[in-house]
């Protein structure tokens, strides 16, 4: 069964009734320049912490400096760490021989050179593949996915990128034999960082069912 992760929270009530809704893991924003940032009234608290243990949290950082990735994960209780930036494999290194699961993003194109991906795999618990944008991320665009065609590596992926309900039977018919779940983000918004409940639900549904 395909995971689902829904990404960008930050609103405390709606985050309580997202995970309410058992998507398999959330996604939290820990880049400032995002208007999607937890801030730091929500990094301060203990609510993320309290976040049922069968729901993972995802941080998702741009490249953040290792102590400050290892600092939010201590305040937030993070499951992984996503890394959406440039970071090298080393920094997946670095990470994991911390003791911390990451998912490593990329942007892919026609002219992804997938063999680059190689020096990543051993580091890396998930890849997750995103369309192309100069903010790093909740563009609300699809890229193509064929490309993914070109993908022959051994570590499980998410696919992200401007997905909506609609898509959903669709991405369920991927002959892709590595694509394990989606990521899914700007197309549930009310506004940036608030989730509509319903169409959350849904699209949950479907994925599961």
């Amino acid at each position: 069964m395909m995971k689902i992760k829904i990404c960008g929270l930050k609103e405390t009530e709606n985050i309580a009734d997202i995970t309410a809704l058992s998507p398999d893991l959330v996604g939290f924003i820990c880049y400032p320049l995002s208007p999607r940032f937890i801030g730091k009234k929500l990094l301060n608290s203990a609510f993320i912490q309290s976040i049922p243990l069968k729901v993972k949290k995802v941080g998702v950082f741009v490249n953040e400096p290792i102590s400050s990735i290892i600092n939010y994960q201590e305040q937030l209780g993070l499951d992984y760490i996503q890394l959406h930036g440039n970071e090298s494999p080393e920094v997946c290194q670095s990470l994991q021989e911390r003791g911390l699961k990451v998912i490593k993003a990329f942007a892919v194109d026609h002219q992804f050179d997938f063999e680059k991906l190689l020096s990543y795999e051993t580091y890396c618990n998930y890849f997750l593949f995103d369309t192309p944008t100069i903010a790093f991320g909740g563009s609300g665009k699809k890229f193509n996915w064929e490309v993914l065609s070109n993908y022959n590596g051994s570590l499980p992926f998410f696919l992200s990128g401007g997905i909506d309900i609609t898509d959903i039977p669709a991405i369920k018919l991927l002959n892709f034999e590595k694509i394990i779940g989606v990521d899914v983000n700007s197309k549930l918004e009310l506004s940036p960082g608030l989730k509509c409940v319903m169409k959350t639900k849904k699209i949950i549904q479907l994925i599961k069912n």
